[in-house]
């Protein structure tokens, strides 16, 4: 039950204020072939941000709403890498992903928890 605005650009002033697409990334408009990352703070003081991560499950629906259209994924994945493991976060031939990625763990930043959805 968490709405966060999405932000075009990931830096630390757009990461105060919501969801924050990574550059270089798929935009929030889904499509064959494509994997949007959005980043947020897990532990902002101002607002409760992706604070709850953890209790998203498989099976689980994430709903994108862009410009034109709500987009729905389904939690597919949950895994925990290291701030460096950039290849985690590439587009996955053929597929149409929603990656969401915060610091983990909780109070810290040594390690990124990733939820990757797929579009249902």
């Amino acid at each position: 039950d968490l709405e966060l605005p999405i932000v075009l650009g990931a830096n630390e002033e757009h990461l105060k204020q919501g969801a924050a697409h990574l550059t270089q990334t798929s935009y929030p408009i889904g499509g064959e072939n494509t994997n949007c990352v959005l980043a947020a703070h897990r532990g902002y003081y101002k607002a409760p941000m992706l604070r709850e991560v953890e209790r998203l499950q498989i099976g689980d629906t994430v709903y994108v709403q862009n410009f034109r259209e709500t987009l729905t994924y389904t939690v597919e994945e949950l895994r925990i890498i290291d701030p460096t493991d950039v290849d985690a976060l590439l587009i996955q031939p053929g597929r149409d992903l929603l990656t969401l990625v915060t610091c983990h763990p909780l109070g810290g930043n040594s390690q990124r928890y990733v939820v990757y959805c797929v579009r249902s």
